[in-house]
Order: structure tokens, then sequence, then C-alpha cells
């Protein structure tokens, strides 16, 4: 038994950290409240630290998070599914804002200039190696329609049949040589 420093009880070993030297003084419990009356107090201050941190660490972050992403899918995966039943409504209005944002991207980057049989056959061309294949073909932009750098055109120079699953992982980057 340990008597601790800060609360005055009598706790087993077990309830104390562990340090160097063997334990703390201060108990489990205080040691909490402290760590919570801490961050409290200093909320902005940690808080600015880590995305200070994030951003000096850009790469570091993006590594393990994707890391982390790879070994954990199927409890990813199990989480977001839940989330979206829990909240259809709202996934519905975010899907549907996320909808109305492409297709506004999309209009206004439709060029007078475009020979829109084209891109209606390009459409259909995904559909019908859908068909053929079995498996799903989106129609990407080969150069994004919204993007940090740049921002692509809807026309028929700028789309390509991918299968679904080429065209997710591609999300919305593009082979910089090209511009």
């Amino acid at each position: 038994m340990k008597t601790c420093i800060k609360c005055g009880y009598k706790y087993p070993d077990k309830d104390f950290y562990k340090n160097k030297g063997g334990r703390l003084n201060t108990c489990k419990y205080c040691c909490r409240l402290n760590n919570k009356v801490y961050k409290d107090k200093y909320r902005d201050k940690l808080q600015n630290d880590l995305k200070r941190w994030k951003e000096d660490n850009r790469e570091h972050v993006e590594a393990y998070m994707k890391n982390y992403r790879q070994e954990h899918k199927d409890r990813i995966k199990e989480v977001n599914q839940a989330w979206r039943e829990n909240n259809r409504e709202h996934h519905r209005l975010i899907k549907s804002i996320c909808n109305a944002q492409r297709r506004a991207a999309k209009k206004s980057a439709t060029v007078d200039w475009s020979d829109k049989k084209k891109i209606k056959e390009i459409y259909k061309a995904a559909r019908m190696l859908s068909l053929e294949t079995g498996i799903e073909h989106h129609v990407d932009h080969i150069i994004p329609l919204v993007h940090e750098m740049v921002c692509g055109l809807h026309n028929e120079f700028n789309l390509q049949v991918l299968p679904w699953y080429e065209n997710i992982s591609k999300g919305n980057n593009f082979d910089e040589d090209i511009v």
C-alpha cells in the first residue's frame, strides 16, 4: 500500500503509474484529474501545438494514416457503415450536397466548344464495358474538375473510361506531367 501525496488516500501499488525510479507519488486517479484540468486550461495552446506539429511532420502523419487505414480496413468500414445507418438523413443530406457541388463544377467546366455527342458516347462506352465485363466502369476526368492546383474541363479530351476500383483509388489526383 502506498499513500497518494495529492489526495492522501492509500492505494495498492498498481494504482500508481510506473516511472524510472519505481512508481509516482501521485495515484492514477489524481494524475488523470490533473491531466484533465491541464488540458482544459491549455486547450487552445495544445490544439495549436498539435496542428503545428502535424504541419511540420506532414509526410510522417500521411504515412501513418495510410498504414493505419490499410491495417484497419474492416474496422473502418464497420464504423462508417454504422454511422451511415444511425445518421441516414444526415448522410443523405451530405451526399446530396456533394452531388450538387459536383454537378455545379461539371456545369461550369463544360465549355461551349466541347462535342456533347462524343461525351455521351464516352459515357455509353463505360456502360457497355460494365455490362460486357461485369465490372463497373466509371468515366474519369484525367485532370480533375476541382483541384487545388488545376481545374480541368468537362470535354471529350479530358475523359477516360476506367474500372471503378482504379477511378476510386485515383481519387482527385492526376499526373502532373500532363499539365
